[in-house]
């Protein structure tokens, strides 16, 4: 993380591939300088707000129920969480300058240094599950110096303490309750469609089929042959076309290279902004895209596990490729 911040601070830089193409699908400028970074600075607090929120702010399914008392408790737990949180940081600083704790302050740096480096590079929801699983720990040692210190308060401590406690584990099981069930949805959703087109495409296409895929995961755990990487995040030459895909240059890319068939993730049905028109695919006179074979998840099994993961679309389309001269 250090090399890339000194290459950013010393001269800009495009990004690692990877992070190219996950830059390119959020809509943030895949080269980064100083300039892009400033103008992605609203992406960035909007996410981070929506990541805080959905992470900490869960137990809506078991808590909040219209005209029900459980409502009021969970706005209390929004509100004692981070209270309690800032007080155990704030009894631990005061600690750690008499002791120096090691290993929670390693701890505590490395999270740091993860959460800028996402920041700074991939602005996008899903922190404090899929990237930073270290957090979590964190989090729940400083609640409970949180609760050590509201204790040891001279005036009703042990109430204060008790009745944080009690908020505290009736929160997080909550939101245990809810983060377990969507994650498994969001799994599902993986198996019932990523999964089971990369195992039917064996039966569909033709042996000399080249594919190009947006999504290569599922595909690429079913070892299927050689294919191309829409996204950009194991393929450098599609990663620098990205930014200019609208004007042809992915289209020109997979004629170049022979592609006859794609696999493509698609959010809603005919949407302007689908992958299909940002890859520019869509070009009269250039190419057509014929549907073979379409999975897809139930709308109400598929939409909240995706509102909260950001796992993968809701459909999966495979097009045959006809080249236009």
């Amino acid at each position: 993380m250090s090399a890339l911040l000194l290459l950013f601070a010393l001269q800009g830089f495009q990004a690692p591939t990877t992070l190219e193409g996950r830059r390119w699908l959020m809509g943030l400028p895949v080269e980064l300088s100083w300039h892009t970074l400033g103008a992605s600075a609203p992406r960035l607090l909007q996410e981070w707000l929506h990541a805080l929120g959905a992470d900490f702010g869960l137990g809506r399914v078991v808590f909040t129920h219209p005209g029900s008392y459980l409502t009021l408790l969970h706005q209390l737990w929004k509100f004692v969480f981070p209270l309690t949180l800032l007080a155990g940081f704030l009894a631990w600083s005061r600690r750690w300058r008499e002791e120096r704790s090691g290993p929670l302050t390693v701890l505590l740096v490395w999270t740091l240094s993860s959460l800028l480096f996402y920041a700074l590079l991939l602005p996008t929801r899903g922190h404090l599950g899929r990237y930073q699983p270290q957090l979590y720990p964190l989090l729940f040692f400083f609640a409970i110096e949180g609760v050590v210190f509201l204790r040891r308060l001279p005036r009703g401590g042990r109430w204060i303490a008790g009745a944080a406690s009690v908020l505290l584990v009736a929160g997080l099981l909550a939101s245990t309750v809810e983060q377990s069930g969507l994650w498994c949805a969001a799994v599902r959703h993986l198996e019932r469609v990523h999964l089971r087109a990369a195992s039917s495409l064996a039966t569909i296409l033709p042996r000399d089929a080249h594919l190009a895929v947006f999504d290569v995961g599922a595909v690429a755990y079913e070892d299927r042959g050689p294919m191309i990487d829409l996204s950009g995040l194991s393929d450098p030459e599609i990663a620098r076309a990205l930014s200019s895909a609208s004007d042809g240059s992915v289209r020109r890319i997979l004629q170049r290279r022979g592609a006859t068939h794609l696999l493509l993730p698609v959010l809603r049905d005919g949407a302007s902004d689908g992958l299909d028109w940002r890859l520019g695919l869509r070009s009269p006179g250039k190419l057509r895209l014929e549907e073979i074979r379409r999975w897809e998840s139930p709308l109400a099994a598929w939409g909240p596990a995706f509102a909260y993961t950001g796992n993968a679309f809701r459909q999966l389309v495979l097009y045959r490729l006809r080249w236009v001269d």
